[in-house]
C-alpha cells in the first residue's frame, strides 16, 4: 500500500500512522470514534449519538440537508426532533468532527437553503466502520482539511450542470479554485471543463 494511500484509508491520528499492525489500526480507529460518541455527543442518548455519527461518517463529501438527516434518523425509528438535529450538526461542527461547506451562490438565501457538503476530521472513521474505501472521495476530504489547517476561511462548492470541489473566497470574492481528481485522462477533461465554465461565471 502506498504512503499516500495508507495515510487516506487508515486516516492521520499519529498513534495509527506509527502502529505497522493493520488490525490494530482498526482496533484503535474504533475506539477514537467510540470516544466522540461518548465525549462529544453526550447531550443526546448514546443510540442517537452513535447513528448520528455514523449517519456522518458514511456520507462525508456528499451533499446533505437537515431534511435529509432528520428522515434518516426518523426512519432508523429515532424519536428526535428537526432541532436537536441541527444542534447535533452545530455540536459536530464545534467539536471539529465533521464540517459542513455552503454552495456558492450570492444570495444568502440560496446558500442556506441548498445542500451542503459534508466533511470529516479524519478519513480514518469510514474504514473503521466498515464502509468501502473511496479514494476520490478520501482524497477531497483530505484537501478540504488542509485547506482548514492553512486558515482559508471562507470555503464553499461550486455547482451547475457540473461541479467544482472548492471555491476560495475572500470577502465573498472568489480568489482560487480547487478540483480534486484521482481518475482517468476522460474524467481529467470532464472536470476542467467544470474548473473552465466556473472560472468564466466566477470571474477568478
Amino acid at each position: 500500500m502506498s504512503l499516500l494511500r495508507e495515510y487516506l484509508y487508515y486516516g492521520s491520528y499519529p498513534a495509527i500512522v506509527l502502529e505497522k499492525e493493520g488490525n490494530e489500526k482498526l482496533r484503535l480507529l474504533k475506539s477514537y470514534f467510540d470516544s466522540v460518541i461518548v465525549r462529544d455527543f453526550s447531550t443526546v442518548k448514546p443510540d442517537i449519538a452513535s447513528f448520528f455519527a455514523s449517519y456522518l461518517v458514511s456520507n462525508y463529501t456528499r451533499p446533505i440537508t437537515i431534511n435529509s438527516a432528520y428522515n434518516y434518523m426518523r426512519g432508523l425509528g429515532m424519536k428526535i426532533g428537526k432541532e436537536t438535529v441541527i444542534e447535533l450538526f452545530e455540536r459536530a461542527r464545534d467539536v471539529y468532527f465533521s464540517f459542513l461547506v455552503e454552495e456558492f451562490e450570492k444570495s444568502e438565501r440560496k446558500r442556506k437553503a441548498n445542500p451542503k457538503k459534508l466533511y470529516i476530521i479524519d478519513t480514518g472513521y469510514p474504514t473503521a466502520l466498515g464502509y468501502k474505501f473511496s479514494i476520490s472521495s478520501a482524497m477531497e476530504n483530505a484537501v478540504y482539511i488542509e485547506l482548514l489547517r492553512r486558515g482559508f476561511k471562507e470555503v464553499f462548492y461550486w455547482k451547475r450542470k457540473r461541479e467544482v470541489d472548492f471555491v476560495i473566497a475572500k470577502n465573498f470574492s472568489p480568489i482560487a479554485l480547487i478540483q480534486v481528481i484521482y481518475a482517468s485522462d476522460k474524467v481529467e477533461e470532464r472536470e476542467a471543463e467544470a474548473i473552465i465554465e466556473a472560472k468564466s461565471e466566477l470571474k477568478v
